[in-house]
């Protein structure tokens, strides 16, 4: 069977680092176009990566390719996304679907009238740490699941091309918009639906760097999702069942597993650097293009984007400011 033939729109971080390394590694894909706005740079990684096409109009897409990945600025992604399965192409988006609820409704109803496939890039579904906790929780080894506690945070460590990260508008958010998309996936794909949730934020102007969330699944079990962009935490995972836990690297490729009231715990049981990034992506393009191909749904579809992004409106919806120590009234001296 021919390769899937994908653009890549937008030639940021996450292209140059992700996607265009990834798809050497694929089976089933291959980069054809490279279209960004700065086309320097997309022929700078043209030439690097062997890829024949550069074009700087998102609609040229469709003369080289049958799919696209989309790498754009969050707040952009409706505009891109509609044109493009107007145009006849499958749509892999980078995380989030989109920065509002209305839009993935939008977007996903365009999807359903051409009658093309959306993916959305959760990367982390494909670690072997995710596959293998994927495993455990359904294969009721753990038993029941009580709790599940998820520390997420790395300080600023992403080499972006662009500045859009810094204003709300276009990210449409701070760290639970940005990131913690990831591991509200990761909190529902696991566990199921969310009943109900508190949300604490540090900042009231839309760009937090720090999120705490509480919530109680569908199922009776209760969940801590703690996120930083200021603070490089452990990033692990920790679920507890009535017959074990288990601790695994939010992307790795092991995990630890104990009974019940072991001392695991999140300060590193388990090694989360042995992963391979590059593979991961070459994974997640070629069970986008394995759904094209076979007509299923990719692992991650447009209707899991769609749920995360309903999660995090009723996140900020509902957000408290967070409580720190220095955070308390000071007694000033009257004067005499």
């Amino acid at each position: 069977m021919s390769r899937v033939r994908m653009a890549m729109v937008g030639c940021g971080a996450i292209a140059e680092l992700g996607h265009l390394p990834g798809a050497r590694l694929a089976n089933k894909v291959e980069f054809t176009v490279l279209i960004d706005r700065d086309e320097a740079r997309a022929r700078a990684l043209a030439a690097r990566f062997g890829i024949a096409h550069v074009a700087t109009d998102i609609a040229a897409a469709s003369d080289h390719a049958d799919a696209a990945c989309v790498a754009l600025p969050h707040h952009i992604h409706r505009q891109a996304t509609e044109l493009l399965l107007e145009r006849g192409l499958h749509i892999l988006i980078e995380k989030p679907l989109a920065t509002t609820l209305a839009d993935c409704d939008a977007m996903l109803a365009t999807a359903a009238r051409v009658g093309r496939k959306v993916g959305v890039a959760m990367v982390r579904r494909y670690a072997p740490s995710s596959r293998y906790l994927k495993q455990l929780v359904d294969s009721g080894m753990l038993g029941r699941i009580e709790r599940i506690h998820i520390v997420s945070g790395v300080g600023d460590a992403w080499a972006g091309q662009s500045l859009y990260m810094l204003s709300a508008r276009e990210s449409g958010g701070g760290v639970l918009m940005c990131n913690g998309c990831h591991d509200l996936d990761a909190l529902t794909w696991l566990l199921g639906s969310v009943d109900a949730l508190q949300c604490q934020i540090d900042s009231a102007f839309g760009l937090e760097g720090n999120c705490r969330i509480d919530c109680t699944m569908a199922s009776g079990a209760t969940g801590l999702i703690e996120l930083s962009r200021t603070v490089t935490m452990n990033n692990m995972i920790r679920i507890e069942g009535t017959n074990g836990t288990v601790v695994a690297p939010l992307i790795g490729a092991g995990l630890s597993v104990g009974p019940r009231g072991g001392p695991l715990s999140l300060t590193g049981d388990v090694d989360g650097a042995t992963f391979d990034f590059p593979q991961l992506m070459a994974d997640q393009l070629d069970d986008f293009a394995g759904a094209i191909q076979d007509d299923r749904a990719p692992l991650a579809d447009g209707a899991a984007g769609r749920d995360i992004v309903a999660l995090i409106e009723r996140c900020y919806a509902g957000a408290t400011p967070m409580s720190f120590p220095w955070a308390r009234p000071i007694a000033m001296p009257v004067a005499a």
